[in-house]
């Protein structure tokens, strides 16, 4: 592998997505994207397209195998842009995250790392992602949750019908992220959205349903759910592993 001083941002960011860039790599590249938001936006679509090739190959890879059930037919092209947006924006916050982690005292609270990557703030939601019913309140919302008026996302949410399964995350989401968490609300929220374990937002999903178990001091309920995370190296699964190790 290169020396790291010998890369150039592109090389970092390339062999961050095919998962070849060692720690001292990934603090660079953590770095890099804190303090240039050009860089930042780049990586976000770089990984959408990454996200994207990939879940091509997937359908390729299907389309040889025969099944019995066609999963690939049910899926709209609104849930594979939708899925594609997700992994984007979990890519990103990974990078974001390493830099919280990788500071991070082992001698603090486990609640304190719960709290330290709730601190990163999830990306808002996109207008015109998925099959919203009421988009104007929607759009209120979403506003709303991009200016971090939480107690404003949770009561339109709230005032939808048959919300979906996008906008239970972010009422969940906004009820952690209240100057007084509610976590008990978060937590009925999210365990809601896994009632589907096929739901685009259910790993999402797990892992703030996680972070809210920790802070509410259910270790128990956080581990077993921090381990299925690490265990399908599924979203967030190298932050939950350290979770993990805080609350052992």
């Amino acid at each position: 592998m290169k020396c790291l001083m010998q890369m150039d941002n592109k090389e970092l960011m390339q062999l961050f997505l095919q998962g070849q860039l060692d720690e001292a790599g990934q603090a660079q590249l953590a770095d890099l994207v804190e303090s240039d938001l050009d860089l930042a936006s780049q990586l976000e679509i770089e990984a959408a397209f990454y996200a994207k090739r990939s879940a091509s190959l997937k359908e390729d890879l299907k389309k040889l195998q025969p099944t019995s059930k066609d999963l690939s037919s049910n899926k709209s092209s609104v849930s594979i842009v939708k899925l594609i947006s997700s992994i984007a924006a979990g890519i990103l916050i990974c990078v974001l995250s390493y830099y919280t982690i990788s500071n991070y005292n082992s001698d603090n609270n486990y609640q304190y790392l719960a709290s330290d990557l709730l601190s990163i703030k999830h990306m808002a939601p996109v207008t015109l992602m998925g099959e919203n019913n009421n988009e104007q309140n929607w759009d209120k919302a979403i506003r709303a949750y991009k200016d971090s008026e939480y107690p404003e996302v949770i009561a339109i949410i709230n005032s939808v019908d048959n919300p979906t399964a996008e906008q239970v995350l972010y009422a969940a989401i906004s009820k952690l992220y209240l100057a007084e968490p509610d976590n008990q609300g978060a937590i009925d929220d999210l365990e809601k959205i896994l009632t589907n374990e096929e739901s685009v937002f259910a790993d999402q999903a797990k892992w703030f349903l996680a972070l809210a178990h920790s802070q509410s001091n259910n270790v128990a309920q956080a581990k077993g759910i921090l381990k299925s995370i690490i265990n399908t190296r599924s979203w967030q699964h190298e932050n939950a592993s350290q979770l993990l190790i805080a609350m052992e």
